[in-house]
């Protein structure tokens, strides 16, 4: 599988740049990996944590672990801004 490269994340938030690391470690499809950084790209960090929001929890799981927080502390910061 073709990793993203670094030049095609420079652009990227630096969440988005996790989701898309997780999902390369999930073994996600390379395509389905670029579609969703097209879909994420020029997005502000707010609209793509609420978008985390859709993820299975495997996936919610494996961000929460990239990202040095529990799965918990995950879902309840999505919550708690999707109610703003």
């Amino acid at each position: 599988m073709t990793k993203i490269t670094e030049d095609q994340s420079i652009a990227l938030d630096w969440l988005v740049s996790k989701i898309l690391a997780t999902f390369e470690e999930l073994e996600f499809d390379l395509l389905h990996i670029e579609g969703k950084r097209r879909s994420l790209m020029g997005k502000d960090r707010l609209d793509v944590l609420l978008w985390c929001n859709d993820l299975d929890l495997r996936c919610k799981a494996a961000l929460a672990d990239r990202l040095g927080i529990s799965t918990d502390d995950l879902s309840i910061t999505i919550k708690t801004l999707s109610k703003l």
